[in-house]
């Protein structure tokens, strides 16, 4: 009889999944990048890659779920992962995604936020990043900003930080950079607009803080896309 009820308890954990140490993230953003050229006519097709920094206990995810933005759900597969230090490990997901001809698109992926202690998010506590980027018949994104520092950031009260949100555009196109209100930011904590640079003078909290940054983009003055990438400072 117990070994009945140990089946099926294998079987139910098999095909529902079962979390002993659930996700904990530190940051992530998405990019994009076209293959060939878009198009409003006809089809479009472009590479996604989904950056996802979690701590090195969490369970890995080989696969993730993303919303990209023309009504479709699509799935993401794990093609790297590597430790960045801190006890941080690093998972590049990518997918391939047609899409239909003009409009504009936000591409999202969100989760719950597990096994932390922050001071700066409202409830419910969700982990979450975007790119919108817009194909017109006058200017499209053929790519998207790919973010290239460290996301983490320690800290203790009384300390005074300062980071530089490091992007590379494939397009050298314009950028600007803004917090985003899907996280509070802390008081005293500025960012500089045209260079990323952020200061926080006087931290007043040591536990952690998710920090959302906005990178729009911009072509001949049009806004093309628009990428919101999280980082932690604990």
């Amino acid at each position: 009889m117990k070994l009945k009820g140990l089946y099926i308890y294998f079987i139910f954990i098999s095909l529902f999944g079962y979390s002993q140490n659930p996700t904990s993230y530190v940051g992530g953003y998405i990019s994009i990048n076209v293959v060939g050229t878009p198009k409003c006519v006809g089809t479009s097709i472009y590479d996604i890659k989904i950056v996802l920094d979690t701590h090195k206990d969490s369970l890995p995810t080989y696969s993730i779920k993303i919303s990209t933005g023309d009504g479709v759900v699509d799935t993401a597969f794990k093609i790297d992962s590597f430790m960045i230090g801190n006890q941080v490990m690093r998972s590049v997901y990518s997918l391939t995604h047609i899409y239909p001809g003009c409009g504009t698109y936000e591409i999202t992926y969100t989760d719950t936020i597990n096994k932390i202690n922050t001071t700066n998010f409202p409830f419910p506590k969700s982990f979450f990043i975007s790119t919108t980027f817009s194909i017109t018949p006058f200017v499209s994104a053929y790519s998207s900003p790919v973010f290239y520092d460290r996301h983490l950031m320690s800290s203790k009260n009384g300390d005074s930080i300062y980071y530089n949100v490091s992007v590379i555009d494939a397009g050298y196109d314009s950028l600007l950079y803004s917090f985003s209100d899907t996280a509070i930011i802390p008081n005293n904590m500025l960012i500089n607009k045209y260079s990323g640079e952020i200061r926080w003078e006087g931290v007043t909290n040591n536990s952690r803080n998710y920090i959302y940054v906005l990178v729009d983009k911009y072509k001949d003055g049009i806004k093309i896309s628009a990428s919101l990438k999280s980082f932690s400072i604990y």
